[in-house]
């Protein structure tokens, strides 16, 4: 007989106000950022940092730490090879020490007016540039700490922000519900687009974009939530009730995936195997979920196989390796042909799809005993 169990997955942004809020809040050291003022003022420890993380894990990009978008509007800080010595025999990077003038930088907000790789001056672009900045070190950092920590904070959704201040304006409705349910990396990758195309996004104004930028750079700041974190920030999470694991794991979004207006989907889960198309589906997820193991192709491949197959929804497992890009630390999942942050899911991805750590994609194969498992996902309020 197959062993089944109910299992609930709460993804995005639930209201604060709902029987899935934020309950207990976060606790102190569960999460670690900085200010954008700690990286002006810090910025050798700060870099010193981030050269760690690119000597660990070369599979960072670089790319990540400065932002971009539009072709010819880019800050970029790639490694020189060129070590300089910053005092006391320490030696860093070239372009590492270039960030401290940067982060330094301020003016008016607004889209970047010249090319600027491995740049020391932020521009025109100036508070929101060096905001999007830090964000990108958190974002980083806190990913890099999912060794330690249970998840960094690039997943934590936005939500109940109808009630949210910006540059001194609440905002509309319009721009809480284009706000409710962004991941971390959602607004990073929109500050990107800001900052390329000088057209704002969600839409907010560039005050109101920059001040929430340096929102989430504080909200966590000496890994102790900020009133903002307590408020309007959510970690999307899976349980099962009756037993695979215990407690809450967390999970992240797929930006080219649907999100289903309803809020909610159901169904059985299926493991498939790997499930790129040189594969042979170890099982038909034809009305079921689809359980997919991380690996050899992309994500976008994954999910339109699944969708071609008839699945009707996604979760997608961490393949194995250490625990930064492989094992238990968990992402959006990136892809498709528009950027994540607007949320259009492509024709042929349009099935709801998230991904969860390792150890809770084999807890819910070992649970289903060789057959499926009924769950149900709350993807938001």
């Amino acid at each position: 007989m197959i062993r089944k169990n109910i299992l609930t997955i709460l993804l995005s942004a639930v209201a604060c106000t709902t029987a899935f809020a934020q309950n207990p809040p976060f606790a102190n050291g569960t999460f670690c950022t900085q200010g954008k003022g700690y990286y002006s003022n810090n910025v050798v420890p700060a870099a010193e940092d981030l050269q760690t993380v690119q000597n660990n894990y070369p599979e960072f990009s670089s790319t990540r730490v400065a932002g971009s978008s539009a072709p010819g509007n880019l800050y970029q800080w790639v490694p020189t090879g060129t070590l300089v010595d910053i005092g006391k025999g320490v030696l860093l990077d070239s372009a590492y020490v270039d960030l401290r003038q940067a982060l330094g930088a301020n003016g008016k907000p607004g889209a970047f007016s010249m090319n600027a790789t491995n740049a020391t001056d932020m521009g025109t672009a100036g508070t929101l540039a060096t905001q999007r900045v830090a964000l990108g070190l958190n974002a980083d950092f806190s990913y890099a700490n999912a060794m330690v920590l249970p998840v960094g904070f690039n997943v934590l959704n936005l939500t109940n922000t109808g009630g949210l201040t910006l540059d001194g304006q609440l905002l509309t409705t319009t721009q809480a519900d284009a706000l409710n349910g962004r991941a971390v990396l959602e607004v990073l990758d929109a500050a990107d687009s800001t900052l390329g195309t000088g057209q704002p996004a969600f839409p907010l104004s560039f005050g109101q974009l920059t001040d929430l930028l340096g929102l989430l750079n504080q909200s966590f700041a000496g890994c102790q939530p900020s009133a903002f974190a307590q408020s309007f920030l959510y970690q999307p999470y899976i349980t099962s009730p009756s037993g695979a694991f215990s407690g809450r794991r967390p999970i992240g979004n797929a930006g080219f995936a649907l999100r289903p207006s309803a809020g909610t989907f159901h169904g059985e889960i299926v493991n498939v195997g790997r499930g790129c198309n040189v594969d042979t589906y170890l099982a038909n997820p034809n009305g079921k979920i689809a359980l997919i193991q991380r690996g050899l192709c992309t994500f976008v491949e994954k999910i339109t196989k699944a969708k071609a197959n008839g699945a009707t929804a996604a979760i997608v497992y961490n393949s194995s390796g250490h625990v930064l890009s492989r094992g238990e630390g968990v992402f959006e999942m990136g892809g498709g042909s528009q950027p994540t942050w607007l949320h259009i899911a492509d024709p042929a991805t349009d099935i709801p799809a998230v991904f969860v750590q390792r150890s809770t994609g084999l807890a819910l194969i070992n649970n289903s005993g060789g057959g499926t498992t009924p769950v149900t996902v709350f993807v938001k309020e």
